[in-house]
């Protein structure tokens, strides 16, 4: 049962009820009953818009999701999601970073805002060529 068939249904207990219309008691009891049947119906209308809100809203996520395929294809697949934990050299501070913060070179720490520097060994050759 619906909510406004619920609202209907207890207008109905109510006025099979025969009470006496010039009663103030009656007055807002049928007051309180046209208030529920309008909530009611208006509850029902937020509900349908809202179910349509949803569906407009997944269609748009699947269109977002074929446009960022289209745009950046492979490179999506190849950015990684990977942190990295370094500890700042003038706090201690344990910093995460992810790969695109590594590449940007400008890292700040969290906790006490200085920046810190990173040198990225590109070299997969696995000796150390700062001593060559």
């Amino acid at each position: 049962m619906t909510l406004s068939e619920r609202a209907a249904y207890i207008k109905g207990l109510t006025e099979g009820l025969d009470l006496e219309a010039d009663k103030k008691e009656v007055r807002v009891i049928k007051e309180l009953l046209e208030l529920v049947s309008e909530m009611a119906s208006d509850v029902e209308d937020i509900g349908a818009d809202l179910t349509e809100l949803y569906s407009a809203v997944e269609q748009i996520d699947e269109d977002l999701t074929m446009v960022e395929e289209e745009v950046y294809g492979e490179m999506m697949d190849t950015l990684s999601d990977e942190l990295y934990e370094i500890v700042c050299p003038s706090c201690g501070e344990e910093v995460q970073l992810d790969e695109e913060m590594l590449i940007s070179g400008d890292v700040r720490c969290p906790a006490c805002g200085e920046n810190i520097e990173i040198e990225i060994d590109t070299c997969d050759c696995g000796h150390d060529h700062d001593h060559e």
